[in-house]
């Protein structure tokens, strides 16, 4: 049988001109070099470098040998890296929910990152509002889920994790009647009808709560819309207004099209959740990428660093 090592033996005396740097670079002795190259060749019958006063150089048959033995090491290293991956924890497939704002902010860092540490785990994501990520969890068609969560706890079937709390924004298009750099009062705010989610309790009653009081003309959310995408087109076309996770709205794109309020306190953060089916074990693929998106929002939380 072919030995892989001696194959290598062979390519990097090629690579090198000679056997004094191959078995430099080899960390063997040029002696153990020699005696590997005479021996693969007694194996196979052919003579690989024709020796001369001046070096060496490759025979036909050598170049030959070389390229395919180039391509079988190749070859090896995939079969490896492959065995590799079936030998550790990093196979099998997780399905992961999350409602549509979270979908945003975490994936577009994290999904990336996971892939390329973990290829041999197949992955399925799904943005879906509150009700339908629910559904998914008890019926078991998603294995966990992420985002702001609260409306699920009282589920008995459901496990809800808290992780930790990301401040929100309120903002509203450049050139609306509010455009300005001086913070709306809530009551300013909510002369205008809100482009939100279908729930996002505790925000949602909190804000509710304040308009009636305030004797506000909307209900909270007068748009209701799961998608994060259509909800800044709407704002962006109307007078209505929304909310965005503070360090999403701090990137300067979202600032041209956008006028925020980042320092804007009546609302409280929102806190975040992992949610898991009661009873259901945490599998050996969806363990790192739940751990990954853990640190990815208490790096975006507003006690931890970024």
């Amino acid at each position: 049988m072919l030995d892989l090592r001696k194959v290598n033996h062979v390519i990097e005396i090629a690579r090198q001109g000679g056997f004094a740097k191959a078995a430099a670079t080899l960390n063997i002795t040029q002696s153990a070099l020699t005696r590997s190259v005479q021996i693969l060749e007694d194996n196979l019958g052919i003579q690989v470098f024709e020796r001369g006063p001046r070096g060496i150089r490759l025979t036909r048959e050598g170049e030959q040998f070389i390229e395919g033995g180039t391509k079988l090491l190749e070859e090896a290293a995939t079969l490896e890296r492959f065995a590799r991956s079936a030998r550790t924890t990093d196979r099998g497939r997780v399905r992961m929910g999350a409602a549509p704002a979270s979908f945003r902010l975490f994936w577009f860092e994290v999904l990336p990152i996971f892939a390329a540490r973990y290829p041999g785990i197949e992955v399925a994501t799904s943005a879906e509002s509150v009700e339908e990520i629910s559904s998914l969890l008890q019926s078991g068609d998603l294995d966990f889920a992420i985002g702001s969560l609260e409306a699920l706890r009282g589920n008995g079937s459901l496990q809800i994790e808290d992780i930790a709390s990301l401040a929100v924004s309120p903002f509203v298009r450049r050139g609306h009647p509010l455009d300005r750099p001086e913070p709306p009062s809530f009551e300013e705010l909510l002369a205008y009808p809100m482009v939100g989610p279908s729930h996002a309790d505790p925000h949602t009653t909190f804000i509710n709560n304040i308009a009636s009081a305030s004797n506000s003309p909307y209900r909270i959310p007068h748009l209701t819309v799961d998608s994060f995408a259509l909800s800044l087109r709407i704002v962006e076309r109307t007078d209505s207004f929304s909310f965005a996770f503070s360090r999403y709205a701090a990137a300067p794109e979202f600032d041209e099209t956008f006028r925020v309020w980042h320092d804007w306190s009546p609302v409280p953060p929102m806190l975040f959740h992992v949610a898991t089916r009661v009873g259901w074990n945490e599998t050996t693929a969806a363990k790192p990428l739940i751990e990954m998106l853990r640190l990815r929002i208490r790096r975006l939380s507003d006690d931890a660093p970024v």
